[in-house]
């Protein structure tokens, strides 16, 4: 008597049970494959942004439809490939929809600021020094209104009393800071 394998093509229907890397694969196929049979194979940065709107609906349409959650391991998997920002953006906006606040408070964690620079206008960045809190999807937490990451007059012992007393009620009015790579 022979065995034979039969191997399951990857898709979103068999997504929890792939690797994580067919897992970034079936999410790029899907991307692709929306962009190919909706918009004709248009690159999505050649779409306007309305377009891009569209499209990002139906792909996140897609992810909802299969119930696929993208967990921050596999976020962070697919981030240090280096590719896929598009999908990337469209993934991190639809997961700060979809996680809960304790779900966000549960990840934070507070990390040393050692050189990292982060925009302040298309022709300024800021690199602050101290610790500050960071997410692994959504990146290093500040207010709406600030220049750079939130980094309270208490530095360390401060973050660790805000993590420590549950985190933050809500995440209204705060804004994700993601380190940018200046050439100089």
């Amino acid at each position: 008597m022979t065995t034979q394998t039969i191997s399951v093509y990857p898709s979103l229907s068999n997504f929890s049970t792939l690797s994580t890397a067919d897992q970034i694969d079936v999410l790029s196929d899907t991307f692709a494959n929306i962009l190919f049979s909706e918009f004709d194979g248009v690159p999505f940065t050649s779409l306007s942004a309305e377009v891009k709107e569209m499209a990002s609906a139906l792909f996140v349409n897609e992810l909802i439809n299969a119930d696929i959650t993208i967990s921050s391991e596999l976020f962070q998997a697919i981030e240090s490939e280096g590719m896929y920002t598009n999908m990337l953006n469209i993934i991190r906006k639809h997961m700060a929809a979809t996680f809960t606040t304790e779900q966000i408070n549960s990840e934070l964690q507070i990390v040393k600021l050692s050189g990292q620079k982060f925009a302040v206008t298309k022709n300024s960045y800021t690199m602050p020094s101290g610790f500050a809190l960071y997410h692994p999807v959504f990146g290093f937490l500040g207010f709406a209104d600030s220049i750079a990451p939130y980094q309270p007059g208490g530095g360390k012992k401060s973050l660790q009393s805000i993590l420590s007393g549950g985190g933050f009620w809500t995440f209204e009015g705060m804004k994700w800071w993601k380190p940018i790579q200046v050439n100089e």
